[in-house]
Parts: structure tokens; sequence; C-alpha cells
């Protein structure tokens, strides 16, 4: 996926997401993903996150590995880092919750235990795994 782009998703992306998950969805199943978050010739980011957390609920749990290779396909940028930027836009949409702004923001600062104003992997699988 092009970090710069939202409308940049295509079925070789949604290949790497499936292998990177660990599951065995169908061409099929994912190209499914991809049609349904289209809306004006445009990926919908948004809906793209909303259709691929549906396709990730069909997993029987998340290991940590699972964790940290989701982390890593989040992290638009490559830092190692997720900002709260990055956390308000592309995690809490996965996760399917609506969230005002100031929970999004009292939970980021749970978990930003060292208070660099992002998360590290660690602190992310801290927080998915007891959010």
């Amino acid at each position: 996926m092009d970090p710069n782009s939202f409308s940049d998703i295509n079925l070789s992306d949604m290949k790497m997401l499936n292998k990177l998950m660990g599951s065995c969805k169908s061409e099929e199943e994912l190209k499914e993903v991809i049609n349904s978050s289209i809306t004006d010739k445009e990926t919908d980011f948004p809906l793209f996150l909303q259709n691929l957390h549906k396709m990730l609920l069909s997993y029987d749990s998340c290991t940590e590995k699972e964790i940290r290779d989701a982390f890593n396909v989040l992290d638009a940028d490559g830092n190692g880092c997720l900002t709260l930027r990055e956390i308000r836009h592309r995690v809490m949409p996965l996760m399917n919750e609506v969230m005002e702004a100031e929970e999004i923001d009292a939970l980021f600062s749970e978990f930003d235990d060292d208070n660099q104003n992002e998360l590290n992997v660690n602190q992310f699988i801290n927080m998915m795994t007891k959010y």
C-alpha cells in the first residue's frame, strides 16, 4: 500500500495482508473486501477498514505475531510507531468502535507510558490485548 494514498488498495495489497494475518481467504473474498470499499471509483479508506475488520473477525484469535504484523501494516510511514492520528484514523475504525476524540485521547495516553506521543509495537500489543 502506498502510505501517502488511501485510494491505492489493490488485490496485491490484500494478498499481502491475507498472508501477514495468517489467513486462507480466497482471492474472491479478498476482491469482495476491495470492491465493497469503492465509492466514486476510489477506495473509501474508512469503509475499507470496516470491511477489513469484518474479514479479521473471522479469525479464531489474534496472536501476538498477528498483532505485530497488523501494527506493521498500520504503521504507514514505517517509523516503528503509531501516532495519535494513526490510532484515530486507522486503528479505531478497525475495532468498529465509535469513540469521542477525548476517549481516544485518554486510551492513547493510558498506553503511551513513556509520554512520547506515539505507541511502539509493544505498547500497541498491550493496548490491543487489554482493550
